[in-house]
């Protein structure tokens, strides 16, 4: 299950990015075929399933995803801090070490499509990752 701000549902208004609509709701708005279902299907070469789901909050995105191991899982993490391209990855397996559920967060605003394009671009050119990528919001105080 993924659940963005309503900053990532689109830039036309409509009922799924109405805040008066999502005030003490969570509305899905892609239950199948949503596009980065296709996209992961694809790159992982098996179906899987993706549920998109919009809330009040203005920007970041958060999955749950769960994962069937054939390997022991070991639970990683990293930091997410607001207002930089940072995320924050923790993980908890089944006793069986069958299933990992891994949950992520993202400021989708600083570490979106533009960042990822941007540092796509870099790598290809032979440039430093981060090269142009502002690693954190001007007006956050986040240091």
């Amino acid at each position: 299950m993924g659940v963005s701000g309503y900053s990532g549902e689109g830039a036309k208004p409509s009922p799924k990015n109405n805040i008066e609509n999502l005030i003490n709701n969570l509305i899905p708005y892609s239950l199948t075929d949503h596009i980065h279902e296709k996209e992961i299907s694809s790159q992982l070469g098996k179906e899987v399933t993706f549920i998109p789901h919009v809330d009040v909050w203005f920007q970041v995105i958060y999955h749950s995803i769960n994962i069937p191991l054939k390997d022991p899982y070991i639970t990683r993490y990293t930091e997410f801090v607001p207002g930089t391209i940072r995320r924050r990855a923790s993980g908890q397996s089944r006793r069986s070490g069958k299933r990992v559920v891994v949950n992520v967060t993202i400021d989708d605003l600083l570490k979106g499509a533009a960042t990822q394009a941007l540092q796509n671009m870099n790598l290809a050119l032979d440039y430093a990752e981060f090269e142009g990528v502002p690693l954190k919001a001007a007006s956050s105080g986040v240091t």
